[in-house]
């Protein structure tokens, strides 16, 4: 379900003619809930989705393959503080790459994605200056670079869509489906579509 629709200015260069129809699905923190994660996917398959954008925290390795079953995207992902396993996560999409073809690869990209203009991410247009990065502390300051068209974040399962200066600065909430603390408190499992062609972000609820 579509709880939040914002129409944001990414600063395109350009006319409307040069912009690529592609999206991707923003989320994060899914802290081994299997059915979740498998949700999400269905929404990104769903919605025509180009790639995915992983946010950290998706803890045991074996959650790689719930992804390599679920969903033939393209994978852009970071680490967040409670994959621990890192060795076995990096081994793991070695291993599910050999059998996935070229344009849909698993990319583990350690404790930040960075990348400006002009890159090469599989499912991202190359004009979206994109940056990811786990915790929102971080992610603000990068944002206030003025270097990306957007930055992402997780960390917190609270989601929000906000502008720092001419950057957009996206959390897609927790796919696990509560904010820790003192008490654990549930909320609803959720994730953000961007439509790189038109700038519309959608906050979905699982």
């Amino acid at each position: 379900m579509i709880i939040l629709q914002e129409l944001v200015n990414l600063n395109f260069k350009g006319t409307i003619l040069n912009r690529i129809l592609m999206k991707s699905m923003i989320c994060s923190d899914v802290h081994d809930h299997v059915g979740n994660l498998e949700s999400a996917l269905m929404v990104a398959n769903t919605a025509n989705c180009d790639s995915v954008i992983f946010c950290g925290d998706l803890c045991s390795p074996f959650m790689l393959s719930v992804y390599n079953s679920g969903c033939n995207l393209p994978l852009h992902m970071v680490f967040g503080n409670n994959d621990g396993d890192r060795f076995h996560m990096a081994n793991k999409i070695q291993v599910l790459n050999i059998d996935r073809p070229e344009g849909r690869k698993l990319h583990l990209h350690g404790e930040f994605l960075l990348s400006e203009k002009g890159h090469s991410l599989e499912g991202i247009p190359e004009y979206i200056a994109l940056a990811v990065y786990h915790y929102p502390e971080m992610a603000r300051v990068i944002a206030l670079s003025g270097k990306y068209n957007m930055v992402c974040c997780g960390h917190s399962h609270n989601s929000s869509i906000e502008k720092v200066n001419e950057t957009i600065l996206v959390n897609p909430g927790s796919l696990m489906g509560y904010v820790t603390g003192n008490v654990m408190q549930p909320v609803k499992p959720s994730c953000i579509i961007a439509n790189w062609f038109t700038g519309e972000l959608d906050l979905i609820e699982l």
